[in-house]
């Protein structure tokens, strides 16, 4: 794959997420890339998915797909929260690895 750009944007019409399929709002910040890999692909991602993706070095070289991205949000929540994870809605797992990863990123 062959990354063409990388930038934040702003958003002029709804998109969707391509990590946690949520919509990405009209006039909501958010990353978007270009890149070529077999053709012209976007990845389209809220800036808050991406932190957590950074932040738990979850990108890697195969690279991240939403069920993937779904499946670790919810196993990080699972060991924050435990058995309270399972009466969530992932919305509400994500907040809690997003605020539980820049805790500790300020602790630091």
């Amino acid at each position: 794959m062959y990354i063409l750009s990388d930038k934040k944007a702003k958003a002029r019409k709804e998109h969707i997420c391509n990590l946690c399929c949520d919509p990405i709002e009209k006039g909501e910040f958010y990353y978007k890339q270009v890149n070529v890999d077999g053709g012209l692909n976007e990845f389209k991602r809220h800036i808050k998915c991406d932190e957590v993706c950074e932040m738990m070095d979850w990108y890697s070289d195969d690279g991240i797909d939403s069920n993937l991205f779904t499946e670790l949000v919810v196993d990080e929540c699972s060991i924050i929260v435990g058995d309270r994870a399972r009466n969530m809605e992932f919305s509400e797992k994500l907040d809690i690895v997003y605020k539980n990863l820049k805790e500790k990123q300020h602790e630091k």
